[in-house]
């Protein structure tokens, strides 16, 4: 329910608003919304390559460069679940495999291991925020400022427990901590960083 004093200042109310292509609604679930958006632009460029009969490289080439991008956008700044991921990916997945019989995990094997060296689309979310967090080191903008507050002073430093009521930052807090995991934990990385 809207409050009688906004609804006397006369101006019309609408449920929905479109700001920098995210649809914002009070009813739907604008991750949903965002998702199902993503999904159809990435059908569209499969369906306008598809009829080029490409070849295995081509269609790799046409996944990182055109239907990648369509993901990057909304992708960086929303937090999708793993089911919204796999949504996502899907398509990209099978546009690259085509009439290939492959494992999905030698889809996202480097070339050297014998995959077909696409970048799974959780990592690449996750290194679009973390770039994002980088950007912050300049603080001129209120949520830069925010993150840098939140984070104790050292940006690189963001964790998600930190960020809790804020989405976005959540999801960044989120990539640096899947980033540290990963690139540093793993494997005992962290005896070869820098």
């Amino acid at each position: 329910a809207i409050d009688q004093d906004i609804v006397d200042l006369g101006f019309e109310i609408k449920g929905k608003a479109l700001v920098l292509g995210l649809e914002i609604s009070n009813e739907d679930n604008v991750t949903d919304i965002a998702v199902s958006k993503i999904v159809e632009k990435i059908n569209q460029e499969i369906n306008r390559w598809a009829r080029f009969n490409l070849s295995l490289p081509g269609r790799i080439n046409i996944a990182k460069s055109m239907l990648y991008s369509q993901v990057n956008y909304l992708g960086s700044i929303l937090n999708l679940s793993d089911s919204h991921t796999d949504k996502i990916s899907r398509p990209i997945e099978q546009f690259v495999s085509g009439n290939l019989r492959l494992a999905k995990s030698r889809i996202f094997t480097s070339k050297e291991n014998g995959g077909l060296g696409l970048t799974d689309l959780r990592i690449f979310l996750s290194s679009q925020k973390c770039g994002w967090v980088k950007l912050a080191l300049k603080l001129d903008e209120n949520w830069k400022q925010l993150l840098y507050l939140k984070s104790g002073g050292d940006i690189g430093n963001l964790r998600e427990k930190w960020v809790q009521n804020h989405p976005i930052l959540k999801g960044f807090g989120r990539a640096l901590d899947y980033l540290r995991r990963t690139y540093s934990l793993d494997c005992e990385n962290f005896r070869k960083a820098n």
